[in-house]
């Protein structure tokens, strides 16, 4: 073998070496992904499922900002209901969860039908959609993506202004 053989040899070793990771994860890329939801720690995947479907109602996603099923607040918000609802709070939150899915089957209901269950079942049981809108809005707003594309984040201001214009188009963080 000469010395050249081997130099070809060595960089083909090394172009398939470095190239076959690179093809799997083109072709992993390629498949469905299902989401993952054996991360939650209160919910089961159905009822994490159904809760993001109520929460995506209350945060829908529009053409200037993703909504709550993009953000997947779902899982701030399970962590949320495990470690800060008492063990009272956590039965009745899951009762009412059951309750408000067999009474209006919501999961296969259309938009405007899921807005008309949604407001049918409020009056009956407000806490538990007080509770599932502060989960969202907590879930939403703590979320990174949000602070620092849609809420002007800006983590050490320079200056203070005390006296500022403010109209529509001003953003929640002034900067």
């Amino acid at each position: 073998m000469t010395r050249r053989d081997a130099f070809q040899k060595m960089a083909m070793g090394m172009g398939f070496a470095l190239s076959a990771p690179l093809a799997m994860q083109l072709l992993q890329s390629c498949e469905n992904s299902t989401r993952d939801f054996t991360a939650l720690q209160f919910l089961t995947e159905s009822e994490a499922l159904l809760l993001e479907d109520i929460m995506e109602q209350i945060l829908p996603e529009t053409d200037n900002s993703p909504g709550a099923k993009s953000l997947e607040i779902i899982f701030p918000a399970d962590i949320l209901l495990n470690h800060l609802l008492t063990k009272e709070e956590q039965a009745s939150f899951k009762s009412s969860l059951a309750s408000f899915e067999s009474k209006s089957k919501f999961r296969s209901l259309d938009g405007k039908q899921k807005n008309q269950a949604i407001k049918e079942y409020l009056v009956s049981d407000r806490d538990f959609f007080n509770t599932i809108k502060r989960m969202a809005l907590i879930g939403y707003f703590t979320k990174e993506k949000v602070a620092k594309e849609y809420m002007n984040f800006n983590p050490l201001p320079g200056h203070f202004d005390p006296c500022v214009q403010v109209d529509e188009n001003t953003k929640a963080w002034y900067d």
